[in-house]
């Protein structure tokens, strides 16, 4: 498996993420999934589950911060 320092695509959508999470709320990874989408990039409940594992995303309030 790729780190996310060599794949850039991951590296490009873990930017996308965090900048996602700091401009607003989200409750599921669902909505985070049809953000990313609407950003062109194809991802699943899956992606989203080790993306946020490898960025430290944590759910506080319910909501991923």
């Amino acid at each position: 498996m790729k780190s996310s320092s060599t794949d850039p695509q991951r590296s490009e959508r873990h930017e996308a993420i965090t900048q996602l999470l700091s401009e607003k709320p989200f409750r599921n990874q669902t909505e985070v999934a049809r953000a990313l989408t609407k950003l062109g990039y194809a991802v699943t409940q899956a992606s989203i589950s080790r993306d946020f594992q490898e960025l430290g995303v944590m759910k506080q309030r319910g909501v991923y911060v």
